[in-house]
């Protein structure tokens, strides 16, 4: 049994289904060193819909105390790793912002690191969340 297994790992197009992770997450991005705002924390939360191995949905960030969310334009999950692409206008500011996340599954967390563009000026981080 355990050699069939280990068979279908080498056999092309076999590979294992993408974690599930539809649902909500909620956590905290700490912001890296090099950022001008390095260490500060805000809160993240993650709104996700799957279809197989592509995800939807929304990622809520917050600036200035105020949440906001960003609609996902791609993000894609296999067994152990997700990474996502979100876009969205900050209320009341208009700042464009972009966001990328990349990140690794285990269970009902994921960590990763990620890149948020505000009207070009890119930011990076460190990321976190659990399924809630």
């Amino acid at each position: 049994m355990a050699a069939l297994a280990l068979l279908l790992l080498f056999v092309p197009g076999c590979t294992p289904p993408p974690a599930k992770v539809a649902g909500t997450w909620s956590g905290l991005l700490t912001l890296s060193e090099g950022d001008l705002y390095a260490g500060v924390t805000s809160p993240i939360g993650l709104s996700l819909t799957q279809d197989e191995a592509t995800l939807g949905g929304e990622v809520a960030l917050e600036i200035a105390g105020a949440g906001f969310p960003l609609d996902i334009t791609g993000g894609r999950v296999t067994a152990n790793s997700i990474v996502i692409q979100a876009a969205g206008v900050t209320p009341g500011y208009g700042d464009h912002v972009t966001l990328e996340l990349e990140g690794r599954v285990s269970g009902d967390r994921i960590s990763g690191t990620g890149t948020e563009m505000i009207n070009g000026a890119a930011h990076h981080f460190s990321w976190e969340v659990d399924r809630t």
